[in-house]
């Protein structure tokens, strides 16, 4: 971005003076210079674009530049009916976008309603010396008669890559299927997980290495990449058992006990297993099944704290057409599929803890915090169905 866009955003959101003197003077004069090995340099060349790189302060300053950007585009996509609706309508929004630094989702309900927003979108960058990456620019639809699919152009230079029918779409870290959501996500959590172990092995299967120094590696780095926005996920019994599988199977392997010669192959898992799970526990790992009810507990009480008129409850809530629809048909909350799975609501496990201890209506429950935390441990137990 342009230094003086920069700038003229911090004015905008009423910075003060002298915050925005002292950063004019940090980028004042920036210079810099290519080294191609030692002793072969380039020319010295002004810098007049862009953030300091690994400066603590730039995402702040690049946020505050696609404030602006978002706040310019969104009034004219609010006014022309852009987006959709979110469960009841917030103050007459639509949910248009959600944007996260420089990686942003565009909701929309229509093809020519999409190449109006991202000419607006592109419009609006490019004042600011920003512009979309046309390769990462990716587009996902519901239809499953569209024709449309691969690349698409939309505009000279610049195309759309629309995704297959059944293909999720990668958004920060996690993938959005419109089918089984909760469940394609859980397979790429675990075949992730699993990746960063293989890339670790030779770390955390050194058996000259203290035992929980590996463990405690394991759990900051797999464990955290299974783990990543777990709070959202709606996982069956099954998908928790999977999830419970691939952590005793790496814990096994980390902590390698061998097979006795006389010894049967499901005594040694059993065993293996159990002296894994123990060696986990002294070393204070976490219990991914038991990490992920914690963490489901807890946002749900932040959500319903957070109250119905916000875009969090309105989204989390919310129930598609389709849903709807079967709802109505059979006179019921939780129809059921053409596989006769029944659908799940997020907050449907939730819901029935609360009732079988007895607290009522779990949203007015989370009004007392300390209550609702105390709470806790009893539903990981009653979700996981493990000790």
């Amino acid at each position: 971005m342009h230094h003086s866009v920069l700038f003229d955003a911090l004015v905008s959101c009423d910075v003060d003076v002298h915050v925005v003197g002292a950063l004019r003077l940090l980028y004042k004069d920036m210079r810099a210079i290519v080294q191609l090995q030692p002793g072969m340099e380039s020319r010295t060349f002004s810098v007049q674009r862009g953030v300091r790189q690994g400066d603590p302060l730039s995402p702040v300053l690049f946020n505050l530049v696609m404030r602006s950007v978002l706040a310019e585009v969104d009034a004219i996509w609010q006014r022309r009916g852009y987006g959709s609706n979110v469960g009841q309508k917030l103050d007459g929004h639509r949910l248009t976008h959600v944007a996260f630094a420089d990686d942003m989702t565009l909701v929309t309900r229509s093809w020519l309603s999409l190449k109006r927003m991202l000419a607006m979108l592109r419009g609006a960058l490019s004042k600011r010396g920003l512009d979309l990456h046309p390769s990462k620019c990716k587009a996902q639809t519901n239809l499953t008669d569209w024709a449309l699919r691969g690349e698409v152009p939309i505009v000279s230079g610049f195309s759309l890559h629309v995704l297959p029918e059944d293909a999720p779409l990668d958004v920060l870290g996690t993938v959005v299927a419109l089918k089984e959501t909760t469940q394609v996500e859980i397979d790429h959590r675990i075949a992730t997980s699993w990746r960063k172990f293989w890339s670790l092995k030779r770390l955390l299967l050194n058996r000259s290495v203290s035992i929980k120094q590996r463990l405690r590696l394991f759990d900051s780095t797999v464990g955290c990449c299974m783990l990543w926005c777990c709070r959202s996920w709606t996982a069956r019994v099954q998908e928790v058992n999977r999830i419970n599988t691939a952590w005793h199977s790496m814990l096994r392997r980390i902590c390698r006990h061998g097979r006795a010669p006389d010894e049967s192959y499901i005594d040694w898992i059993r065993r293996s297993t159990a002296k894994a799970r123990q060696l986990a526990e002294g070393a204070g790992i976490r219990n991914w099944c038991r990490s992920y009810a914690a963490y489901k507990w807890a946002w749900a009480g932040h959500v319903a704290r957070r109250g119905a008129n916000t875009w969090l409850w309105n989204v989390t809530s919310w129930r598609d057409s389709s849903w709807t629809t079967c709802s109505l048909a059979v006179g019921g909350e939780r129809p059921l599929r053409p596989s006769r799975r029944r659908w799940m609501k997020w907050e449907h496990v939730v819901q029935t803890f609360s009732r079988q201890a007895g607290l009522g209506n779990w949203i007015s429950s989370t009004l007392d915090r300390e209550g609702w935390m105390a709470s806790q441990q009893e539903f990981v137990t009653f979700m996981c169905k493990a000790p």
